[in-house]
């Protein structure tokens, strides 16, 4: 083999090598990838495999970005995957595939995926994911289905989400207004169960919604009391189909709701704690109506930043909600962040008082890790304090 046929074959194995990594960007082209395709350009990527510590959670969100389709997608699939996806459509639907080129292995992680179809002309669009195709074991089910409005349409001709800005500090509320094309026009949308807010947050990098559309009645509130009872409410809003969709400024104060489970007397629950987001890239997404019916959906979108400001940084919270924290020592006697527990020892001495710690918890109270300061815990401090 001479030198220039060497060459040759070297770069066509490592052009080879570099398709079959998996995470790698592949580069479809800028021509039409089928005769028909509404797109001209076709490109994603793959993470590598992110083991969460519990069970990984699916999500997906697709959405227009200029003259492209956006799919971003957190996948809970097998760990010893490589994930490929082709791109194809039927008229103005386009339909991705994900197919597992790779093994199938007994540990499940997440898969961070990002796709983007290029050059699309305006109009409206109904993209379908599919996957995750193995071989003749693992069926091609539908991921996520989404209507997508692109180009001179992008902007939505009967409802807008307008944003005051597009990077907020964490902690700082974010605000927007609905507006309307035409003043007189009525619209309307269908609250999910337990929602009381016809807008919601979608994170990139969590992939996840917050807080079941943020403004939600959690479905029960329960908390285990001094006798080992289950004690609450469950809310079970009865709300219609359809509601008018009423047009008015509000803000997302980036609170969200995180279910914790729980055990009072052997009896495990969920319990649901309101907790801080975290810095990001996030959507707010509004899903309307033009009829009263609630049967010709339309969409408004609108993307945003939370960022991590210096304040924030400065203020050392050590925790967020009340499992964020635990008690330690010898005696119990110590109310610490649970990262921090197993740092510290105490002697094993016990002060009376060590007793007022059983009548109350240890909770998150301003980022700070304490005992709840009930009445019956106060009385039995001062009680010693003064004895």
């Amino acid at each position: 083999m001479d030198r220039q046929t060497k060459t040759a074959a070297i770069l066509t194995i490592s052009m080879l090598l570099m398709l079959s990594i998996p995470g790698c960007i592949q580069d479809l082209g800028t021509g039409p990838l089928l005769h028909a395709n509404p797109f001209s350009s076709f490109s994603y990527t793959v993470g590598e495999c992110e083991s969460s510590g519990g069970s990984p959670e699916s999500s997906i969100a697709i959405y227009a970005e200029g003259g492209d389709i956006i799919i971003e997608q957190r996948a809970s699939y097998v760990c010893c995957a490589r994930i490929n996806l082709t791109a194809s459509a039927e008229g103005n639907t386009i339909n991705i595939m994900e197919t597992n080129r790779g093994d199938v292995c007994r540990c499940i992680c997440s898969y961070p995926i990002s796709a983007r179809l290029g050059n699309l002309a305006d109009g409206d669009y109904t993209v379908n994911v599919y996957g995750i195709a193995y071989r003749d074991v693992h069926r091609p089910e539908l991921l996520g289905s989404r209507e997508v409005r692109i180009g001179s349409k992008q902007q939505n001709p009967y409802v807008n989400l307008i944003l005051d800005k597009t990077a907020y500090n964490i902690g700082e509320p974010v605000r927007f207004a609905l507006s309307k094309k035409s003043e007189a026009t009525e619209y309307y949308y269908r609250p999910s169960p337990g929602a009381i807010k016809p807008w919601e947050v979608y994170n990139y990098d969590q992939g996840s919604w917050e807080g079941l559309k943020t403004g939600m009645l959690v479905g029960c509130i329960e908390e285990c009391d001094s006798e080992g009872e289950l004690i609450g409410m469950c809310v079970e809003p009865a709300l219609p189909e359809c509601l008018p969709l009423k047009l008015y400024s509000s803000e997302w104060n980036q609170k969200h709701w995180k279910a914790i489970p729980s055990e009072c007397n052997g009896k495990t629950y969920t319990n649901y704690q309101e907790v801080s987001a975290e810095p990001g890239r996030y959507r707010l997404r509004l899903e309307y109506y033009t009829d009263e019916d609630c049967t010709q959906k339309q969409i408004a979108e609108a993307g945003f930043e939370i960022k991590a400001s210096d304040d924030h940084d400065k203020t050392g919270a050590e925790c967020e909600i009340d499992t964020d924290c635990t008690t330690a020592g010898c005696s119990g006697e110590l109310c610490l962040p649970r990262d921090k527990a197993g740092e510290i020892t105490t002697a094993c001495i016990w002060y009376d008082w060590y007793g007022c710690y059983r009548d109350t918890g240890c909770i998150c109270d301003n980022g700070k890790c304490s005992w709840d300061e009930t009445e019956a815990f106060l009385e039995c401090m001062e009680r010693y304090k003064t004895g």
